[in-house]
């Protein structure tokens, strides 16, 4: 969940809602630790807990109002003492309108190398806004996903998975301009859901997150990724060889009722079955 902290349609341009990282929804659970990231994006907690990174937008060259001096904003940051007068402080030249919340999420199952090499698995990533209005109700609002990984052309309700090199990472794309932020439900300063069906009365967006749902496998030898779904046959002969092969859709997995924090096939799964029949000739078998 990627959630930030303290809606304000108010927020000054060239800058961000502050989020807050953590691995469980936050009307379900606040015990568990959390990554911390400030209005100019930099991580504030002492370690990075999670396996979600938001990638955030350019702030824009950053200016000195008091004597016209550009920094780059790799090196400083909003707020920062212009280095050339030592008097003026930094602004961002960010347009009112920018995207204040990340363009894209990178997932990274190793936790920067903590945890062991993983692969993500492809198909399996979802992404839900969630909110709250100031009357206890619960909004959902989910994405789907495209293969359009260029993010000018990113639906403004879509995202896109770019894996890695052997599916070991991903990155979760939205559009550039219109990335999943609290002004979704927010129009002109008005909550834009009708709460008329909850008993009327006037609600405002009190908590907003994204929530982003992935999984991953560690079951293949991570010294020799590129073998992974790959057949081998050890032998060699001029024989043919029949090769028949079961594919099957991916199907997700749920709680388990009986056993807290792990997960199940559902019990009335019937995934699909794809048979592929091909042949292979195979040298010096009789070795």
């Amino acid at each position: 969940w990627i959630i930030p902290s303290g809606y304000d349609r108010r927020i000054t341009a060239g800058t961000y809602y502050p989020l807050t990282v953590r691995d469980a929804r936050p009307d379900r659970s606040t015990t568990r630790p959390t990554d911390e990231y400030d209005r100019n994006g930099t991580l504030t907690s002492a370690t990075r807990t999670w396996d979600i990174i938001p990638v955030y937008p350019s702030l824009g060259t950053l200016l000195c109002p008091a004597c016209g001096t550009t920094a780059d904003p790799t090196v400083y940051s909003p707020d920062d003492t212009c280095p050339a007068c030592a008097s003026g402080t930094l602004v961002s030249t960010a347009q009112p309108g920018d995207p204040a919340m990340p363009i894209a999420y990178r997932l990274d199952p190793t936790m920067g190398g903590i945890n062991p090499p993983a692969k993500v698995v492809p198909g399996s990533v979802r992404v839900v806004l969630w909110a709250m209005d100031t009357a206890g109700h619960t909004y959902q609002t989910p994405f789907s996903e495209t293969e359009t990984t260029t993010q000018a052309e990113i639906g403004p309700r879509q995202f896109a998975v770019v894996l890695s090199d052997y599916d070991q990472r991903a990155e979760v794309r939205f559009n550039e301009l219109q990335p999943p932020s609290p002004m979704v439900f927010d129009r002109n300063g008005d909550f834009v859901v009708n709460s008329a069906d909850f008993g009327g009365g006037t609600v405002t967006l009190q908590s907003f997150g994204v929530y982003i749902q992935y999984y991953y496998r560690r079951n293949y030898d991570p010294t020799a990724p590129q073998n992974d779904y790959t057949i081998k046959v050890d032998y060699s002969t001029q024989a043919i060889m029949n090769l028949y092969l079961a594919l099957q859709r991916y199907v997700e997995p749920q709680a388990s009722t009986e056993t807290p924090g792990t997960y199940v096939l559902p019990a009335d799964a019937t995934p699909d079955r794809v048979a592929l029949h091909n042949q292979v000739r195979v040298r010096n078998l009789g070795q």
